[in-house]
């Protein structure tokens, strides 16, 4: 595994009650919520 790969992580999952999938981006320096 490369680490450019562990560094930025796009985790995409179905949670909430909006029933709209939420997308999470994981930077090296914090973490982004889309909505």
């Amino acid at each position: 595994m490369n680490n450019k790969e562990q560094k930025n992580k796009i985790i995409i999952y179905d949670g909430g009650s909006d029933d709209q999938p939420r997308i999470e981006v994981r930077l090296s320096g914090g973490t982004v919520w889309l909505s």
